[in-house]
């Protein structure tokens, strides 16, 4: 009696598919899972008394000065560029 080889062919097309769909689904879930700490284009936020607690503003007619824990400035905006 012959032996008759059972040879499995495979059709490329299909496993690249099938390698493509695995690794899409795959960067799929890991974007959920660390998605949300992965920040690529952050958002605008509001100015808040949390954000700057070390430090204190003074707002005036002419300008905005930033002070530090110690009271001493940091920082002045001039308003009248602005206005004009």
């Amino acid at each position: 009696m012959e032996k008759i080889k059972n040879k499995t062919v495979f059709n490329k097309r299909r496993r690249t598919f099938l390698v493509v769909f695995c690794a899409s689904v795959f960067s799929f879930v890991l974007g959920k899972i660390f998605g949300p700490s992965i920040n690529l284009f952050p958002k605008d936020h509001d100015i808040t008394e949390e954000g700057f607690k070390n430090f204190r503003v003074v707002n005036t007619k002419e300008e905005m000065r930033l002070y530090d824990r110690q009271g001493n400035e940091i920082l002045i905006f001039e308003k009248a560029g602005l206005t004009d």
